[in-house]
């Protein structure tokens, strides 16, 4: 026996597989994106970097002098050596003004120094600063203290350097120390007798 199926019935099937269909298609999707969804790590949101910390400014730093940084160990005033302690200290005219105490000295264009006990001593120079005492007492317009004078001087070609020590207790020790230079200025290198180019040593000049 045939069956037989009005028009009707066939639509009405049809559209029920179809619906069939879709919803299990669907739903198979649906389910396999919410186990994916589920087996998969949370991804985390990126950070915000942390602020850098402001930079202030940069310290300043004072430019320093090749002779200056050169002679550092000879800014506290040194003591003078056995030699030395023969040498009387010039007193005239309100100043009194101690041996040179030198600190060290150079063989021509030597980059090492020989020690202060191999340097010999400046005599000449001495006497140079005892004859400028008068003028040299002036320099400090009627204050009182200690003057650390530091020379670096090279009698290859008459340069002198000079400036005034930390050891100085004057309180306007720059100024001074650029008179004691003015007034005694030139220093007698060319005729005083030496035995090495350059030498770097100190004059303690006090104004009781």
């Amino acid at each position: 026996m045939t069956d037989q199926f009005t028009p009707r019935t066939v639509i009405v099937v049809a559209l029920a597989s179809l619906v069939a269909g879709f919803v299990t298609v669907f739903g198979g999707g649906m389910l396999a994106l919410r186990t994916r969804a589920r087996n998969e790590p949370p991804v985390e949101a990126p950070s915000a970097p942390e602020p850098a910390a402001p930079e202030g400014p940069a310290e300043p730093t004072a430019p320093e002098s090749a002779t200056a940084s050169e002679a550092a160990g000879d800014a506290a005033v040194e003591s003078p050596g056995s030699d030395d302690a023969s040498a009387p200290a010039t007193a005239a005219g309100g100043v009194v003004i101690s041996p040179l105490a030198i600190s060290r000295c150079f063989d021509g264009m030597a980059p090492t120094p020989l020690p202060a006990e191999r340097c010999g001593r400046l005599p000449e120079l001495d006497a140079h600063f005892a004859g400028r005492a008068a003028q040299i007492a002036g320099c400090a317009n009627g204050a009182h203290g200690r003057l650390a004078f530091v020379m670096d001087f090279r009698f290859s070609n008459q340069h002198v350097s000079a400036w005034g020590g930390p050891a100085s207790t004057l309180p306007n020790a720059g100024p001074v120390s650029l008179c004691v230079r003015r007034v005694t200025a030139p220093l007698p290198l060319v005729t005083m007798p030496h035995a090495h180019d350059r030498y770097v040593a100190t004059y303690v000049i006090e104004w009781p």
